[in-house]
């Protein structure tokens, strides 16, 4: 009950009052008494219940500050959460600007790399063809040397050929008297007669002549099996040079004894086989650098 129902109640109860004059004073009084109680406990009641309201009104602002601290918090995260998305989306974009970037950097390596080989490819070509030229060269001297001593030689001169020069293999017993360094024997001769006049159509060869033995101790004239093959290879050589016209400058002559075997020793016929003389014809290296130098 609020102070103007109260109003309008006592104001009631004066009229009401003035049209009961019948009703003696003190009935009025008590009444009155009687109204003002009741007007003062519906009074202390809204009191109450303000206070009640007041107390729950604080409690909601309260709860709405708690809740405006939550939102604030919330709010703040958000914002930190969307400062990180953009870090990270900052961070992706660069990365991959940087990725492209490398990614031009290795492709423009690789065409680098790509144009420098097929440069070096072009020059290989170009080596290899100077090198095909010298094995044809090569493969033609050796088929000549073949043909030269095939009526001479039973199996005691074998010739082989790759691209830089020609090996004449001659057995020691065809070609030498018995452990003798200086006599030849005649087919012998014939056979280095026969080479000399195919070697002399390559006036820019160059002969290496090597002698060879086999392990066994050479005979009591000679110290060991290695001037024994230097021995045999200088005859060979001054036979070339000074009975079949060979330059001098043309021709070495060498000596490895019996340190570079063909094949064992452990039998006669290895023995045989290693006690050997070698004739290396090939071409003046410098004369195939430059062929090399010219052709690139």
């Amino acid at each position: 009950m609020n102070y103007t129902s109260i109003f309008y109640s006592f104001s009631l109860f004066v009229i009401i009052g003035s049209s009961l004059g019948c009703i003696s004073t003190k009935k009025h009084y008590e009444e009155i008494d009687l109204l003002k109680a009741n007007h003062k406990s519906e009074l202390e009641n809204c009191q109450s219940e303000t206070i009640v309201a007041i107390s729950k009104s604080e409690r909601l602002n309260l709860q709405l500050a708690e809740r405006q601290g939550e939102i604030n918090i919330l709010m703040n995260l958000r914002q930190e959460l969307y400062d990180t998305i953009s870090q990270l989306e900052m961070a992706l974009k660069n990365m991959g600007s940087q990725s492209a970037s490398k990614q031009q950097n290795l492709n423009t390596e690789l065409f680098r790399k790509q144009n420098s080989i097929k440069q070096l490819n072009g020059k290989l070509q170009q080596i290899d063809t100077v090198l095909y030229r010298y094995q044809a060269m090569m493969n033609n001297l050796a088929l000549k040397l073949r043909q030269s001593v095939q009526e001479i030689s039973d199996g005691d001169v074998l010739i082989t050929s790759n691209y830089d020069h020609v090996k004449v293999i001659i057995s020691e017993s065809f070609l030498f008297y018995s452990k003798s360094t200086t006599r030849l024997e005649k087919n012998g001769q014939k056979a280095l007669e026969a080479l000399s006049e195919v070697i002399n159509q390559y006036p820019n060869m160059r002969i290496m002549v090597v002698g060879h033995t086999d392990n066994t101790p050479p005979h009591a004239s000679f110290k060991d099996n290695w001037i024994f093959s230097v021995l045999q290879s200088a005859t060979v050589a001054k036979k070339l040079a000074n009975d079949f016209e060979l330059s001098h400058s043309q021709i070495t002559a060498a000596g490895k004894g019996e340190f570079n075997p063909r094949t064992s020793n452990a039998t006669d016929e290895g023995k045989a086989a290693n006690r050997r003389i070698e004739l290396l014809i090939a071409p003046n290296p410098d004369d195939l650098v430059k062929a090399i130098r010219n052709e690139l």
